[in-house]
């Protein structure tokens, strides 16, 4: 417990001096972030507003999947989007082998 106040100062200094280094780690996970959010919110509120508002034939099975949706670790919810994104796509096999092993197809949703 006693290096966490230096720990803390360091960390505020290297945030309040723009340090170069810091900027170029949490600049890109920054930008991923806050894009994220940005499509979420875009996508959110429009279709949370239909289901809030709107009243059409299977509303109830809907509310039901997006409620179960909503219980799901961000984790998951992640990797089961990350296929389909295009950031995986090859896997390299060990450096004795020359052939190199493709990651299945995304699905089709």
């Amino acid at each position: 417990m006693d290096e966490t106040p230096g720990a803390l100062r360091l960390a505020l200094s290297l945030l309040l001096s723009a340090d170069a280094e810091l900027l170029g780690l949490v600049g890109p996970s920054l930008r991923v972030s806050l894009s994220e959010a940005a499509i979420g919110l875009a996508a959110g509120v429009p279709i949370g507003a239909v289901l809030a508002i709107g009243r059409f034939p299977g509303r109830g099975a809907v509310l039901v999947a997006v409620n179960a949706l909503l219980g799901l670790p961000p984790v998951v919810a992640g990797l089961a989007v990350l296929p389909g994104s295009g950031s995986i796509c090859c896997c390299r096999a060990p450096a004795r082998s020359a052939s190199s092993v493709c990651c299945p197809p995304p699905p089709p949703w």
